[in-house]
């Protein structure tokens, strides 16, 4: 995951509210609960020192975050199939969802719609905002482009970092003919003629479209929908540079009404598959470069890296320390810069530091990585056991 979306928590002063909410309201009285669950919440915030101000602002990111749809991401533990599927972000009230708030000095600066809820919900106060449930929570992101075209245009849709950025139709270029008529007589060579022509350059509309999109987006999938003719015509235009992207569907069309599940089932495994190969090939990476020396595991060593600001990627097990069901690891902190971080204050005491103070390891090494532009993963311990559940890739 790349955490540029969270860089602007870490570059404000706090202290933070950091919520995690069950935000499901799929019921008559689904709205009730999520207010009654934000209540408690909202509680816990004031008795830790939270002021009324940012409690206020959290309010109404509370209210309106019960109404807002997402497209979530979809990685190896999102199955296909339902609106989780990080196609089509499922309506407000449709299903099981969460909502991650952060907020400080009277200002929300970061209401994050989750595929699911938390596993355990929580409001904590603290100097920085606690994103490590956010990130565990999270499934790999997978930009990815869609297509579904047919002889009169196509339709676009994209995603990126689990929201949907583009869900359009592409401008026809021209109205007629589109159809081969079969009428016979001296004209229908010309005819049809123009009508592969007035094909030719819708296609050409949406190839434009798509490429400008998943180039803009760094699209790691592109998927190609629709009439069979319309994109076979498409794939053939797309840049060379795009062809180990492209994956192509015989299901899905742009009939007003038709049923768009089968079709996001597609694209949830399409993604799901890229998610799952870029996994495995981090995890290689890392085992070897484990056995040369240049990763690091347990929160000692990756302190280090992050310290010397050598983190290229953060890896952090998927297990109970984001649940909440053991003591979260503890480090010491400079409070004004997040990459200084050491399991002993007197580490930090030693090179200037006045004032060290202790903080979740998980935490702080989630500032440390957003701060040195570092990409954090999870990591299934069954797959891959971390000492300390900690890992780092670095860059030197």
């Amino acid at each position: 995951m790349n955490l540029s979306f969270l860089r602007e928590l870490y570059q404000r002063p706090g202290p933070w509210a950091s919520v995690y909410l069950d935000a499901t309201h799929n019921t008559a009285d689904g709205d009730q609960a999520v207010g009654l669950r934000w209540r408690g919440l909202r509680e816990q915030l004031a008795a830790q020192g939270a002021d009324e101000e940012t409690l206020a602002a959290m309010d109404l990111a509370v209210n309106s975050g019960q109404a807002v749809d997402t497209v979530p991401s979809v990685g190896p533990k999102t199955p296909p199939g339902a609106g989780s599927a990080g196609v089509a972000g499922p309506p407000a009230g449709s299903g099981r969802v969460g909502l991650a708030v952060f907020a400080t000095h009277g200002r929300v600066a970061l209401a994050q719609p989750l595929p699911r809820p938390p596993v355990r919900e929580s409001a904590t106060w603290s100097r920085r905002p606690q994103t490590g449930p956010l990130v565990a929570g999270a499934a790999e992101q997978v930009r990815w482009v869609r297509a579904v075209v047919d002889r009169t245009g196509g339709t676009l849709t994209a995603a990126d970092a689990g929201h949907l950025r583009i869900d359009r139709d592409v401008p026809t270029a021209e109205e007629y003919p589109k159809h081969k008529s079969g009428q016979g007589g001296w004209s229908q060579l010309n005819f049809e003629r123009s009508t592969v022509t007035v094909w030719d350059r819708n296609v050409h509309n949406v190839v434009d479209a798509v490429t400008e999109a998943a180039d803009r987006m760094g699209a790691d999938v592109v998927i190609v929908a629709g009439d069979v003719r319309a994109r076979q015509m498409l794939i053939d235009r797309l840049p060379k540079r795009m062809a180990g992207r492209v994956v192509e569907s015989d299901v899905g069309n742009r009939a007003p009404g038709g049923d768009p599940s089968t079709l996001d089932n597609v694209t949830a495994e399409a993604v799901a598959r890229v998610a799952r190969d870029r996994r495995m090939e981090l995890l290689d990476r890392y085992r070897m470069d484990l056995s040369r020396g240049r990763a690091r595991e347990g929160v000692a060593p990756v302190s280090e890296a992050a310290w010397h600001a050598s983190m290229d990627v953060l890896l952090l097990s998927d297990d109970s320390q984001f649940a909440g069901s053991e003591p979260p690891l503890q480090v010491w902190i400079d409070p004004d810069d997040p990459r200084a971080i050491a399991p002993d204050a007197g580490v930090l005491r030693d090179v200037g530091v006045s004032g060290p103070e202790r903080e979740n390891a998980i935490a702080a090494l989630i500032a440390a990585a957003a701060a040195e532009d570092a990409e954090v993963v999870t990591v299934d311990p069954s797959v891959q056991r971390l000492t300390d559940g900690i890992g780092a890739i670095t860059r030197y």
